[in-house]
Formats: structure tokens, C-alpha cells, sequence
């Protein structure tokens, strides 16, 4: 059983860098949510890859702990610039948004310091709890955005939620593991079912979010009759 699992796993992250590799070279969708989703698997499969090591191995190196923590404090906002650059399609990433990012770059260099923050049980929780609220708040916040009416094309919105929706079990998984022990490559194993749920899009779609309209860009036509018109 661990053998399927380890494959399974193995193969999701080698469905990551295909996805990844897609959306940095693709022309189709928007540029900038190409880019960012390309970001956010990126991050994801740094933590899942750090949770399967950490299973299958007898050992990790401070360091590569370090860079898979570093991935987990950086899901939460980049999935939310990946909503935003789809909620606005003028959206571009600017100096000041790396702040959201400043916490997950610093504690990279941390690294020599995590034995003593896991040695110390009452920090660690605290710490790595403090990593699962922010996770949360970036998919919550960003949930709403996609919910609220920001997106008229309900295709969109459902894919977005089904995403949503994994990235959420994901976190659930690793917060199990955290208060109750639950399976730790529980997490790796649902975010495998993402990675080929998005490649099934890539598929059919032949790209991940296109939100562009270009062929009734300019009708002059009302955005209900124009969505009807796309529909």
C-alpha cells in the first residue's frame, strides 16, 4: 500500500512541473493568471514533496524542512493573487504585494534555527498553527471574492470553487495530523486528486482560466445579452 501511495504521489508532483512548465509557455488565457498559477502549484508542490520525503525517508535536512514550510506560508497568498488576477483583469503584481510574501521568504533563512523551534513542543504548535490560520484566511477571503459576483462566468466560479474546495481538504488533512494524528501523507495524497483534476481542464480546455471574451469584446451589447451570447 505505502508503494501506491509513494507512486501516486511521485506522479502528482510529475503532473506539478508539466502543469507548471504549461502555464509559464502557454499564449492562450491571461498572461498574468498563467503565471501566478503556475506560482501556486509551484508553492503547493514544495510543501506536498517536503510531506512525502518526510514519509518515505529516515531523514530530512533542516533546510529542505525549512523550504517546505516556506511553501505552506505562501499557498495562502498566492492563491489569492491568482483569484485577483482573475476577479481584475488589470491586476499586476507590484512591489508592495510582496509583503504578503515577506514571512514565507524570511523564514527560508531560518533554517538554522528550526531545531530549536521544534524542540520546544509549545512554540511549535503555536508557530505551525499560526502557518495554518494564515493559509485559511488567504482561501477564505479569497472564496468570497470568487462568490460575491466579482466573476460572471459560472464556469469559472465553479472551478475555482473546486479548487477551493481541495486546497481546503488539504489544509484539513494537515490540521488532523496536527491535534489528532492523522495519516501525514494524507495531504500529499489529495493534492494528487488536484493535480489531475486540473490537467483534465488542460485537456478539454486546453488551458487552465480563460477569462477573456475578445470576440464580443467590443459589440456594444449589454454584459447580460453578451453573456448569453458566450453562453
Amino acid at each position: 500500500m505505502n508503494t501506491i501511495i509513494l507512486i501516486g504521489s511521485i506522479i502528482g508532483i510529475v503532473n506539478s512541473f508539466i502543469l507548471i512548465i504549461y502555464s509559464l509557455l502557454s499564449k492562450k488565457g491571461n498572461r498574468n493568471s498563467n503565471m501566478l498559477f503556475a506560482l501556486f502549484i509551484f508553492v503547493l508542490t514544495l510543501r506536498i514533496s517536503k510531506s512525502i520525503l518526510l514519509t518515505f525517508s529516515d531523514g530530512l535536512h533542516d533546510f529542505l524542512l525549512t523550504i517546505g514550510l516556506s511553501g505552506f506560508m505562501a499557498i495562502g497568498p498566492v492563491y489569492y493573487f491568482f483569484v485577483e488576477s482573475i476577479t481584475n483583469t488589470k491586476f499586476k503584481f507590484q512591489r508592495r504585494q510582496i509583503l504578503h510574501l515577506l514571512p514565507a521568504i524570511a523564514f527560508t533563512f531560518m533554517w538554522v534555527s528550526l531545531d530549536s523551534i521544534r524542540n520546544n513542543a509549545s512554540i511549535w504548535h503555536i508557530f505551525y498553527r499560526t502557518i495554518m490560520l494564515q493559509y485559511m484566511i488567504y482561501l477564505v477571503w479569497s472564496v468570497y471574492k470568487v462568490n460575491m459576483g466579482a466573476i460572471q462566468n459560472s464556469k469559472i466560479v465553479k472551478q475555482l470553487n473546486i479548487i477551493a474546495s481541495f486546497l481546503m481538504a488539504i489544509w484539513f488533512a494537515y490540521f488532523l495530523n496536527e491535534v489528532s494524528g492523522f495519516p501525514y501523507i494524507s495531504g500529499a495524497i489529495l493534492y494528487s486528486v488536484l493535480i489531475y483534476f486540473t490537467l483534465i481542464i488542460v485537456i478539454n480546455k486546453g488551458y487552465i482560466i480563460d477569462i477573456s471574451n475578445p470576440k464580443y469584446k467590443n459589440t456594444g451589447l449589454k454584459s447580460e445579452e453578451s453573456n448569453r451570447i458566450n453562453e
